[in-house]
Parts: C-alpha cells; structure tokens; sequence
C-alpha cells in the first residue's frame, strides 16, 4: 500500500482490533459501531463534501452526500453475501469472492465487472 507524494495516512483505532477511523491529507473518514461490533455509520469528509454511509444491521446500507440517500439490500446464502440490490432502481450486482471469501469481483447483472479488488499482504504494494 503506497500513498501519493506529500500525502499521509493516520489510523485511528478504538481498542486492538476494531478501526474508529482514518486521517489522511485530502479527507478524513470516521466510523461508528453499535454496541454487537457491527458498523452503523461512515462518514469521509474531503473538505468540501461530506458522505454518509449508515448501515441497518447486515441487510440494507445507504449512501449519500446529502438526505433522501440511496439504498441498497444485502442479499445473502446462509451467511455469504452473494448481491446487493438497489432499492430506488431495482438494479443487482453480485459480489464474487476469492479464494479466502473476501469480494474480489463486483459484476452487474449481465456479467460485466464494476470493480476489481486486489489485497496484499502486510501493507505491502508489489512493486
């Protein structure tokens, strides 16, 4: 994991384990928990937009600079997120994981890749 020149990352954790949040020179990212560890709240804060992401237990999350936000259910096999369908539009993607169960492919409805997920180890960027 590399940042841009003259750019720095500050973690802010609450406890061992858990991320409160993130400090970097371009915007600040703060997360709030409920009292069972799951994530309710994210919110990223560039200097002149603000985004909020709040999640309703593992099914619904939404998103949003600014109020009516858009969202979206999760949809799950046993305890596997398989997709997430939009609320307002009723579109569907699907979440394809690696071989270690984390998403690292986010395809649309017809197949076609929204986003790509690569992960190294340690922090480290393959150079």
């Amino acid at each position: 994991f590399s940042l841009p020149p003259k750019h720095s990352m500050t973690l802010l954790m609450h406890g061992r384990t858990r991320m409160r949040g993130e400090t970097t020179t371009t915007k600040t990212t703060t997360l709030l928990y409920d009292g069972d560890g799951g994530r309710v709240k994210k919110t990223v804060d560039d200097g002149s937009l603000m985004t909020w992401t709040t999640s309703i237990g593992k099914l619904y999350v939404c998103e949003g600079t600014a109020p009516p936000l858009s969202c979206a259910k999760m949809i799950f096999s046993g305890s596997q997120r398989i997709a997430i369908k939009q609320v307002g539009s009723g579109s569907t993607s699907y979440f394809h994981p690696d071989h270690l169960g984390s998403t690292s492919v986010l395809t649309d409805s017809n197949g076609v890749s929204e986003q790509d997920v690569a992960y190294y180890r340690l922090w480290r960027h393959p150079q």
